[in-house]
């Protein structure tokens, strides 16, 4: 494993595009080393310390992959150059929104004096929807990691527009 993750950490060092990565490329690497732990702690002497060296040289090769990309991800951003998003790893993709998120974010504070205070309010609206529910709903977890619910028939709530507009579609709620 250690050997495929250095020739992964040399071919993203010399290229200049971000090179794919399947979607759960950090998570099997934790699942690796969880599982190398797990074999460590029956071992004894120098082989117990062996294997923890290994897992300590994929852990810093792990990091700097991570930190290579993010770094690429992060200046394609600023620069506002197209991002292939399907050649990102799953964390790599949360860093991306994120990331995103804040840069626009910063720029709207930044132009304040060109886009009016009204527009911004207007942005915001959009984000979400307030609805009226149709029938029961159980609690459901939105796209930002917060628990809404659960809702019964004629509850009335503001939800990210995201998750109200699947909601509508599947007749569950309303738009008020």
């Amino acid at each position: 494993m250690l050997k495929e993750l250095i020739e992964i950490l040399k071919k993203e060092i010399h290229s200049e595009s971000i090179l794919p990565l399947e979607e759960e490329f950090y998570s099997k690497i934790i699942q690796a080393i969880h599982k190398k732990l797990e074999e460590s702690r029956k071992l004894r002497d120098i082989s117990k310390l062996l294997v923890e060296k290994e897992i300590t040289q994929i852990r810093e090769v792990t990091l700097a992959i991570f930190l290579t990309r993010i770094q690429k991800i992060f200046n394609k951003v600023i620069n506002s150059l197209v991002i292939e998003e399907e050649k990102l790893a799953e964390e790599e993709r949360l860093f991306l929104k994120t990331i995103r998120s804040f840069v626009e974010q910063f720029k709207a504070k930044l132009y304040l004096s060109e886009t009016s205070k009204s527009e911004i309010k207007r942005r915001e609206r959009e984000k979400y929807k307030l609805v009226v529910f149709c029938r029961k709903c159980p609690q459901f977890v939105d796209v930002n990691g917060i628990c809404y619910g659960p809702f019964e028939k004629g509850d009335i709530a503001l939800l990210p527009a995201e998750n109200a507009i699947a909601l509508i579609k599947r007749n569950i709620c309303r738009e008020l």
